[in-house]
């Protein structure tokens, strides 16, 4: 599946910078406050990786919010009978929509 535009346009400014790898908080800032499903997140990923490593260890806060962010996600799946969105996530759980972004990209990297 090709990545929408605003995606493409992330991934090709990741691989601009000419670096052998990039960091998870290198990708959650280039991908700022657009607004990103997870699969997207991973078509993203998977496409940087596919040039360049992806170092998944976050700053602390990331790894410290994980636990928040996914106890969050799934207590409003429940309530809400679908997937929270991250600005969701990021009221019930009491963090800035950047430290759930960076959690959430953080999860998403663990698991492949």
């Amino acid at each position: 599946m090709a990545l929408r535009s605003e995606l493409q346009s992330v991934v090709d400014a990741l691989l601009a910078r000419g670096s052998a790898s990039l960091s998870l908080d290198e990708v959650a800032e280039a991908i700022g406050e657009l607004s990103v499903s997870s699969d997207e997140i991973d078509e993203l990923l998977t496409a940087v990786a596919a040039h360049v490593s992806i170092d998944a260890e976050p700053r602390v806060g990331a790894r410290e919010s994980l636990g928040r962010v996914l106890a969050s996600a799934r207590v409003l799946k429940t309530e809400l009978g679908r997937a929270p969105l991250p600005d969701e996530i990021a009221q019930h759980a009491g963090l800035s929509r950047e430290s759930v972004r960076l959690a959430l990209l953080y999860a998403r990297t663990l698991s492949r």
